[in-house]
């Protein structure tokens, strides 16, 4: 089985060379071919991460409807191979971008009424807390992208699936960002949206607590008072 998936990933590797360059509607019917019900997890997620990340990782500053049908055809398919093999690896790009974020943010809403929706959203949760929050490498615009997708995440997970250790991670990445970018709206738009798992947030009231002293952005006030009204333990 494990020299089968090396042959496929092999084959995978020639049509990434072979498509490179291709039109949309060429990548879309190459997708529809090779992307089928019956397809393996394992082999999905070697075409996935072979196929798609790469033409996805050089895009441009949109994405267009020819693509985002593409991807939204592999996705409904094979929602897990799609998160652990482009999803992931977006988030864990130096250079996330906007139409990155806005590629995770289309694909885990068509998902929205899926019995796998929210363990995608756990998974993509805690590999956005896992990303770098703030380093050298770590642009501005990267960290934004980061949030934006985070926020959105954290304003529809289930809270059964938010637990302490996703939190604790959650917040390990807000504070290095905040610290990068005090001032950013979208990186202290985190911390609200956090506040609202109240059950996590209690636990971790002083870790937020001290986060917050680095906000300099209007939220702050409105923070602070949403963690003040959080039950004590």
């Amino acid at each position: 089985n494990q020299r089968s998936i090396q042959s496929f990933g092999l084959l995978c590797d020639e049509i990434a060379r072979a498509s490179h360059g291709c039109s949309d509607e060429a990548f879309l019917i190459l997708c529809r071919a090779m992307v089928t019900k019956a397809l393996s997890t394992a082999r999905c997620t070697c075409f996935t991460r072979r196929v798609i990340l790469p033409r996805i990782k050089s895009l441009p500053k949109t994405v267009s409807r020819v693509l985002f049908m593409a991807l939204a055809h592999v996705s409904s398919l094979h929602p897990g191979p799609v998160t652990k093999g482009l999803l992931v690896p977006i988030i864990e790009f130096d250079k996330v971008s906007a139409v990155h974020s806005d590629i995770i943010r289309r694909l885990v809403q068509g998902h929205s009424k899926s019995p796998v929706y929210a363990e995608l959203v756990r998974d993509l949760m805690q590999s956005l807390a896992d990303a770098p929050g703030s380093s050298a490498h770590v642009s501005k615009s990267s960290t934004e992208a980061r949030a934006t997708v985070m926020q959105e995440l954290l304003s529809k997970i289930p809270p059964s699936y938010m637990n302490l250790a996703c939190g604790k991670s959650v917040l390990d990445w807000a504070s290095g960002a905040v610290q990068a970018f005090p001032k950013s709206l979208k990186v202290a738009n985190v911390l609200f949206r956090f506040v609202q798992h109240k059950s996590v947030a209690r636990q971790l009231k002083s870790e937020l607590s001290e986060i917050l002293l680095g906000v300099q952005s209007f939220m702050k006030k409105t923070i602070t008072n949403k963690i003040a009204k959080l039950p004590s333990d």
